[in-house]
């Protein structure tokens, strides 16, 4: 085995972060993880900004949303018409002086898009910074980027018309979809060829459920270093014999979350329309995703089923190093898969930073595209101040208000690295008047049998034919599903039996772990040709919850609106609560060096405090080759995410639970009643 092999192995989870995971980055003067400060930015450099307005009466339309949401409440689910928004926004007077105050800052001023809520400022960096009173630095990544100080604001007149700023900071929102990994070298599983046959080259029998991992090795003048440990195992993920790959197929996580009888008894989505907001394109979307239905056993995408739109004009740049057109094959495929009798929407961004972002979000919203809308990207807030979250927040505001339910990813790295839930959220599944989707894995082993169990991995390198870590060396967390308590937006009222004061995260979860993920076709990295892969991250469960949503319009007659307000108050069976995973089944025994030898449990293996009840399993995985044999030993940890923690009711990981099939349809089409 070569450093290099061996150094893929150890790192391989954080591999899946690096090439997949959200873009970290702190204030101007100390650029974080990932991002060089390079400096002010040039005064002179041309910036464009979007300014999104607040509603005229910001406080009365919010009671509004409010009461159109409250059951019992004589406006419930009486929607708001286009007509009903447009009367909310700001008097013209209002507006002309603050367009009369940027002017006079010397930046030009144009209305963005047609509906009156929203300003398109443009000026040299020195004036914007005057006018925002802010910084804005250059910094380096993938890219050079830009980024603004954390308080940016309108300082002159008018200033409290406006909800928030998009455009300032460049940084990217990232695609929250993650590659599942070949073990054996850190980096994503090769595609499987596209003629391929799924079932010859996926399983859902992931785990094994008992594994005796042996090792020992010589060290000269020091006897012989072994271990000796038992436990549950996981396949080796892309490694002889052929099927060995863990994925799941559309009918297998249709099967989980129990549609089986939903369909049966006609709910599949008719008349129903799924909004996809992307960004860059995949030009071969239409042909994957009707490959991928081939597979499944699902109707075809046509001109009367699938649309494209580009509301900022076609992308320019080559989509294929972005990432981005996995992520297109991922929404598509899976919303399609839970909803197959659905119309979807592909709304496409030019590029991945906030402001195209927001603004593909409010041509989908303000032009009705559909009744639901799924969002799989964001960044999260500790990395960015509050005018970001308050501009996307704006924007879903007005959706609620029309019924249309607007679902949003929640992000794959746990609470971002702050060891508390307070501030934890994700922009933008952080606003009041969205649905946050976390993740789950599938059929993780516990000693009641496999469960679904909340998502989070650590990983624990034990060692291979070079030699046994003695004592082990814990990786700590790795991944997991996105969730914690927004530093900006106020708790929402439903949520007021919940911790805290401000909006809680996630509502709702549905499969998410790349190693226990789901099969896509999607293109390989420069677009020469299609395969299929096992995908993950939360930008898997938003549109797999965004599909079982479109069922529960469908069966309700008509747009049931936000689900975070019907899965708050559904009745116990409906949805099902994901709990800490008791696992005395974990990976656990002895390692030691010449005479002598230590016990590890559990948790001294993972290097986490306590097997219960914070709830995990360690699984055991032994990376073998025909020609060398066994290459490496690792102990890979399922249901552990950083400081959120699954619980009984709802918790910080998972939410309220995910979908209970037919029942969690129903209780949400009798809310509308």
């Amino acid at each position: 085995m070569t450093a290099s092999t061996r150094r893929g192995v150890r790192g391989l989870i954080a591999s899946a972060v690096i090439l997949a995971g959200p873009l970290a980055h702190a204030a101007p003067a100390t650029a974080g993880a990932g991002l060089t400060d390079l400096g002010p930015t040039d005064p002179q450099t041309d910036i464009a900004a979007t300014l999104w307005l607040k509603p005229h009466d910001e406080a009365a339309f919010t009671a509004g949303v409010a009461r159109r949401t409250t059951k019992g409440s004589p406006d419930y689910h009486r929607w708001m018409s286009a007509a009903d928004i447009a009367a909310t926004e700001q008097s013209p007077q209002d507006v002309a002086r603050l367009v009369l105050s940027l002017r006079a800052a010397g930046l030009t001023v144009t209305p963005r898009g047609s509906q009156g809520d929203a300003l398109r400022v443009t000026g040299p960096a020195g004036r914007i910074e005057a006018a925002f009173a802010t910084t804005l630095h250059d910094v380096q990544g993938a890219a050079r980027y830009r980024i603004a100080g954390p308080d940016a604001r309108v300082a002159g007149p008018g200033g409290e018309l406006v909800a928030g700023i998009t455009g300032l900071s460049t940084v990217p929102m990232r695609p929250y979809v993650l590659h599942q990994l070949d073990l054996l070298t850190g980096r994503p599983a090769r595609l499987a060829p596209a003629a391929a046959d799924p079932a010859a080259v996926f399983t859902t029998q992931c785990f094994k459920p008992s594994e005796h991992i042996v090792l020992s090795h010589f060290v000269p003048n020091g006897g012989a270093e072994h271990l000796n440990l038992r436990g549950p195992g996981y396949i080796a993920t892309g490694l002889a014999p052929a099927k060995s790959t863990c994925g799941y197929g559309a009918h297998a996580i249709a099967a989980q979350y129990g549609l089986t009888a939903a369909y049966a008894a006609g709910y599949r989505g008719q008349g129903q329309t799924i909004v996809l907001v992307d960004a860059y394109g995949s030009p071969t979307i239409q042909s994957d995703a009707n490959l991928f239905s081939d597979k499944m056993k699902l109707p075809r995408l046509t001109e009367a089923n699938f649309q494209v739109v580009y509301p900022d004009g076609p992308p320019i740049a080559n989509p294929y190093p972005t990432g981005w057109p996995v992520e297109i094959s991922l929404d598509v495929e899976w919303a399609h898969a839970m909803a197959p009798a659905a119309k979807i929407v592909l709304v496409v961004a030019p590029s991945d930073d906030a402001d195209e972002l927001a603004y593909a979000l409010h041509y989908a919203v303000s032009n009705d595209l559909g009744d639901i809308v799924s969002n799989s990207y964001g960044y999260p807030e500790a990395d960015f101040g509050p005018a970001t979250a308050r501009a996307f927040n704006s924007i879903i505001a007005r959706a609620a208000a029309q019924g249309i339910a607007v679902n949003v990813s929640t992000g794959d790295s746990g609470d971002n690295g702050l060891g508390t839930p307070v501030g934890a959220a994700s922009i933008p599944a952080d606003s009041p008047f969205a649905t946050g989707v976390g993740g789950t894995s599938l059929g993780v082993p516990s000693d009641t049998g496999p469960v679904e169990s909340a998502w989070g991995h650590t990983e624990t390198y034990l060692g291979d034919v070079n030699g046994i870590s003695v004592p082990p060396s814990p990786g700590g967390f790795a991944q997991g599903g996105g969730g914690g308590e927004s530093a900006f937006l106020e708790k929402p009222r439903w949520q007021r039996s919940l911790p805290g004061t401000g909006r809680q995260l996630p509502d709702v979860s549905a499969v998410a772990d790349p190693f226990t993920g789901a099969i896509i076709v999607t293109p390989n990295g420069d677009g020469t040709q299609s395969g299929m892969e096992v995908i993950g991250g939360t930008s898997l469960s938003s549109p797999v919850f965004s599909g079982i949503w479109a069922l529960a319009d469908q069966a309700a007659g008509g747009r049931l609106g936000q689900a975070g307000p019907i899965i708050a108050a559904m009745p116990a069976g409906a949805i099902r609560d994901i709990v800490p995973v008791l696992a005395s089944v974990s990976l656990s025994g002895t390692i030691g060096a010449g005479t002598q030898s230590a016990y590890y449990s559990a948790a001294d293996l993972l290097g986490l405090a306590s097997t219960q009840p914070a709830g995990f399993v360690g699984a055991g995985v032994q990376i073998t080759s025909p020609s060398v044999g066994i290459l490496a030993k690792i102990d890979l940890g399922f249901g552990s995410d950083t400081s959120l923690m699954a619980l009984s009711g709802w918790d910080n990981a998972t939410g309220y639970g995910v979908p209970n099939g037919l029942a969690f349809i129903q209780a949400a089409a009798a809310a509308a009643q």
